[in-house]
C-alpha cells in the first residue's frame, strides 16, 4: 500500500511539475511581449515630444506607464513562477530518489527472499540426506517408533556388516533389498559384482 501512495504522490508530483514549467514559459512569453510593447511605446512618445503635441505626447506618456507597470507585474509573475519551479523540481527529484531507493529495497528483500528460500532447501534436502533409513535384517525398512517400541531390532542400513549375518543368502537378501550395488553404502560387496558378503557359508 506504501509503495502505491509513494508512486501516485511521485506522479502527481510530476504532473504538477510540468504544469508548472508550462505556466512559466507562458509568462515569460508574455513579459517578452510587453517588453516589445513598452519599447514600440518609448519610440513612440520620442515621435510625440519631437511633434510638440500635448495630445500626442499625453498619450504616449499613459500608454509607456501602463507598459512599465505590466512589465514590472510580469516579472514578478516570472520570478515567483520560477522560484516555484525549482521548488517543484527538487521535490520531484526527492520523490523520485526515494522512488528509486524503495525500488532498490524491494530488490534488495527479495533477493534475501530468494536467497533464504534456497538456503531453507538446502537445509531440507541435508535433513533428507542425514536421515537414517532403519532396516532389519531382511532388509525391510523399519521406523523409529517400531525400534523404540521394541517390536522390530533395526539399525541405519549403513551400519550394516557380513559379521551381522549368519550366512550368504542372509547377507544377499538383505542387500538386494537394501538397493544392491547402486546403494551398497556399508561395502557388504568390496568388489561390485553383485554378490554381498561371499566369505559367509552359504547356508
Amino acid at each position: 500500500m506504501n509503495k502505491i501512495k509513494t508512486l501516485l504522490l511521485t506522479s502527481a508530483i510530476i504532473a504538477v511539475t510540468s504544469m508548472s514549467f508550462a505556466q512559466t514559459a507562458t509568462l515569460q512569453s508574455d513579459l517578452k511581449i510587453d517588453e516589445a510593447k513598452l519599447t514600440a511605446d518609448n519610440k513612440s512618445l520620442v515621435i510625440a515630444e519631437k511633434s510638440k503635441d500635448k495630445d500626442a505626447i499625453k498619450k504616449a506618456k499613459d500608454l509607456v506607464k501602463a507598459d512599465k507597470e505590466k512589465v514590472k507585474s510580469d516579472t514578478k509573475a516570472v520570478k515567483e513562477s520560477e522560484a516555484k519551479d525549482t521548488k517543484d523540481k527538487k521535490e520531484a527529484k526527492e520523490a523520485k530518489d526515494k522512488k528509486d531507493a524503495d525500488k532498490v529495497k524491494a530488490d534488495k528483500e527479495k533477493v534475501k527472499a530468494k536467497t533464504v528460500k534456497k538456503e531453507d532447501k538446502k537445509d531440507e534436502k541435508k535433513v533428507v540426506t542425514k536421515a537414517k533409513v532403519l532396516r532389519d535384517k531382511k532388509g525391510e525398512v523399519v521406523t523409529e517408533s517400531e525400534v523404540k517400541s521394541g517390536s522390530k531390532v533395526a539399525k541405519g542400513t549403513d551400519e550394516y556388516n557380513c559379521s551381522d549375518f549368519k550366512t550368504q543368502v542372509e547377507a544377499q537378501a538383505f542387500y538386494d533389498k537394501a538397493g544392491g550395488v547402486k546403494s551398497d553404502t556399508n561395502g557388504l560387496d568390496g568388489n561390485k559384482d553383485g554378490m554381498a558378503c561371499q566369505s559367509l557359508p552359504k547356508n
